[in-house]
């Protein structure tokens, strides 16, 4: 490689000049690690590491002028390419992150809660860096910001600490709460940029009438209901929280007020708040389920200022009979309820759980407790919603009642006419190998979309191994799409978590993920179009 410089070669070692460069190695290392090289470890090192280099440099060896002994050329073994399960990206995108400074000075210390309306505007929970305050921002979907509470700003001393459980109604309006439980729960509501008490604080309904939060629901057009308990209240200290039984009362706000439903047949006393479920149908109707009470009223229906009584202990179902407890969990525009109810009679020591739509008066079961669903017997049911077309979306544990441990959830979508499964527990994910370890949230919209979140990988010998969380959206028409997985880190980095908190008419859902540490999170917005 070098050139205009003569080499001559090295002369070729013999055995008694072996023993010579030796023997210059060791007294060499002598020199190097004193006179006991081997007493010490640290010299001991020393020595065999010069010991390599001498060797490697041609001492105590052959010389390299030897004729090189033929060897075959190492080659690999053949590796077939391993495909991943699904999807190589995700449909999502990031919008928003920890850190992110909003309104040109709100620096996003943490995402708590958010909200999407059906044109895609979203509205956030966000915690401001080093204050202990949360605000209220509305993104567009241009990606700008503006606020809809800001603490730093506010002067009608609503408790900025504990604003949660944000809503986002079609026309703009937004609803939050903030307190921690009896007497510390206020309602609030924002609309054309003017914020009003709803409960907790004048003009809305205050103590002693009103103490705790129950449930509460917005409706497109900004019509509220909820329900609270108020009066005398009773806290019994329990194993894990205490439970609080109060006076409930129910109530409903438009652009009017509030109004408190009175009803001489309705007794709400010494319940949790959060035993009337309540309901609103998209011609804004607020539906309340009460628990069963001699012969009042369990599901009533409020519209237009009246109070109807849609279902009480006497009403007899079609096939099923008369129920023991009954809760609406959604309606649709034509008026279709999907109803979740405990069946009067007993089958062995139960009475077995009934999921069906009611529709003009006339009830079409779906699933009942101690039948056979996909080869299994049904534990239990839990209804989720409803689209248009009166197909409800539903959660089914199959397995032995006794063996909850042994159970798998599966979620199904269908009417009286046929149920589809979406997905389940210890089987294999639709149109691939891996398996559905576990289901975490699912929603559906009115054009039949549905929103799912699972946990996937393997099991063997009983033994579950996770590789990889993912957001799907399952299109009325069948296709998957991938809004969100743990396994795409080059589009969202190491995440480990999602919740739903968003989902639109137009299949678009928006997720809260977290990243790593719990406190390191990031708001993503996903089309399924």
């Amino acid at each position: 490689m070098f050139r205009g410089v003569s080499v001559p070669p090295r002369e070729r070692p013999t055995p008694e000049n072996r023993i010579r460069q030796d023997d210059l190695a060791v007294r060499l290392l002598e020199f190097i690690l004193g006179e006991q090289p081997f007493r010490s470890p640290i010299r001991l090192a020393g020595l065999l590491l010069l010991g390599v280099l001498i060797t490697a440099c041609g001492g105590g060896g052959g010389s390299s002028n030897e004729a090189p002994q033929s060897s075959p050329t190492p080659r690999p073994s053949p590796v077939t390419p391993v495909t991943p399960p699904g999807p190589a990206t995700s449909a999502g995108r990031i919008i928003l992150r920890n850190g992110d400074v909003l309104l040109d000075d709100l620096r996003v210390a943490n995402i708590e809660d958010g909200a999407l309306a059906p044109d895609g505007t979203a509205a956030l929970v966000v915690s401001i860096a080093e204050s202990g305050q949360r605000a209220i921002v509305l993104r567009r979907t241009d990606g700008s910001y503006s606020p809809v509470f800001d603490p730093r700003t506010d002067t009608t001393g609503v408790d900025a600490t504990s604003i949660s459980r944000v809503r986002l109604a079609a026309d703009g309006t937004v609803v939050f709460q903030t307190g921690t439980g009896l007497d510390r729960d206020r309602l609030y509501r924002i609309a054309d940029g003017r914020l009003e008490g709803l409960a907790g604080v004048a003009p809305g309904p205050v103590f002693p009438e009103f103490r705790i939060l129950g449930n509460v629901r917005l409706g497109s057009t900004g019509n509220v209901a909820f329900g609270g308990g108020g009066g005398e209240c009773e806290v019994v200290l329990g194993d894990d929280e205490p439970r609080v039984t109060c006076t409930n009362a129910l109530y409903v706000a438009d652009d009017t007020g509030v109004t408190r439903l009175d009803d001489d047949a309705l007794d709400l006393s010494r319940q949790r708040a959060t035993a009337v479920r309540v309901e609103l149908d998209p011609a804004g109707g607020a539906w309340f389920s009460l628990p069963r009470r001699g012969s009042a009223p369990m599901l009533l229906r409020w519209a237009n200022g009246e109070a109807t009584s849609v279902l009480d202990a006497a009403t007899s179902l079609d096939g099923i009979g008369t129920l023991n407890s009954a809760e609406a969990v959604a309606i649709n525009a034509a008026g279709q309820v999907l109803v979740e109810g405990g069946v009067q009679e007993f089958t062995g020591d139960r009475r077995p759980q009934v999921l069906g739509v009611l529709d003009d008066g006339a009830f079409s079961a779906l699933a009942l407790e101690g039948t056979s669903l996909d080869g299994a017997g049904v534990a239990a049911l839990r209804g989720l919603g409803i689209d248009g077309n009166g197909r409800a979306l539903f959660e089914a544990r199959l397995g032995d009642p006794d063996s909850p441990n042994t159970q798998q959830n599966s979620l199904w979508l269908g009417s009286a006419d046929g149920l589809e499964r979406i997905v389940r527990e210890g089987s294999p994910f639709p149109e691939e190998e891996t398996t559905v370890l576990t289901l975490l949230g699912s929603r559906v919209n009115p054009a039949g979309d549905v929103a799912f979140i699972t946990e996937l990988g393997s099991s063997a010998e009983g033994v579950a191994r996770l590789d990889e969380v993912r957001a799907t959206v399952r299109r009325a028409d069948g296709k998957l799409v991938t809004i969100a997985s743990t396994r795409h880190t080059g589009q969202f980095g190491a995440l480990s978590a999602m919740q739903i908190v968003g989902y639109d008419e137009t299949g678009s859902l928006l997720l809260i993920g977290n990243r790593g540490r719990s406190s390191d999170r990031i708001l993503l917005l996903g089309p399924s179009d």
